[in-house]
């Protein structure tokens, strides 16, 4: 298991979009709020890092059905920041099963479905996925998700450019999530994770050369550190942030 991505949503605001983007390249991250997949109704860019990448969301009609439904209707009700975590496995039928028999309610098999050719066309994502419950009282949640073909993976990453990898900072290392009911959390993370270990108040899951970390969140709203990994000192302790999320590069 291995996080693949997360998903923001924020505002359709030229300000503060020009800060993000300025942010995030003066720290080594390139991104351009204008280009990535757009139709009528949302658009999608990302920031990408080595195999890992942040997609940030911007709704741009209410009500929009050609993005997830659920994630529209939480958008038109205000809702910023991330979304959704989105967790790579090798097998994700058998472990949606094993999930669903543990209790769980997942939604799926699902296959997202982007703009192409200025929205006149739409092309299918090359993975699975499966939803699991959202965290309480809260907007986020995990996702399962297979690519459908190696090979689909590997022309996935080829098409993540630019990329921050180009100045040294070469993937997603850690994310921490700090949720506002850790404790009625705490069974979801329990069945999802079998490395999750309790250190000092935090649940800890180790995953293929990367942590998630669970730690309750002081004033009951959820926050997510990203941490990714470079060998370039000039950029280690540089920092961005993208609604709730804080994205920090460290030393490898």
């Amino acid at each position: 298991m291995r996080i693949d991505h997360l998903v923001i949503h924020t505002d359709n605001d030229s300000p503060k979009l020009q800060t993000i983007k300025d942010c995030a390249v003066a720290n080594g991250y390139p991104f351009d709020p204008d280009k990535g997949k757009k139709n009528s109704e949302y658009r999608s860019s990302n920031i990408n890092v080595g195999s890992e990448y942040i997609e940030i969301i911007r709704v741009l009609k209410p009500g929009a059905q050609s993005w997830m439904p659920l994630w529209s209707r939480y958008y038109d009700e205000g809702k910023r920041g991330v979304y959704c975590i989105f967790l790579e496995v090798e097998d994700v039928e058998r472990t949606a099963v094993s999930l669903k028999r543990a209790g769980l309610r997942l939604r799926g098999p699902a296959v997202l479905t982007y703009p192409s050719l200025l929205g006149m066309l739409r092309m299918e994502a090359p993975y699975l996925i499966y939803y699991l419950p959202n965290f309480p009282d809260t907007h986020l949640q995990l996702a399962l998700m297979q690519y459908k073909k190696p090979e689909s993976r590997e022309g996935f990453m080829l098409g993540l450019q630019p990329n921050a990898n180009q100045n040294g900072i070469n993937g997603i290392r850690r994310v921490e999530v700090e949720l506002p009911n850790l404790d009625e959390s705490t069974e979801l993370l329990q069945k999802v994770f079998s490395s999750l270990q309790l250190e000092n108040g935090e649940w800890i899951a180790n995953l293929d050369k990367q942590r998630l970390i669970f730690r309750h969140s002081a004033d009951q709203s959820v926050h997510v550190r990203v941490a990714t990994v470079t060998s370039q000192k000039q950029y280690v302790g540089k920092k961005f942030q993208v609604d709730n999320v804080e994205v920090v590069t460290t030393g490898g």
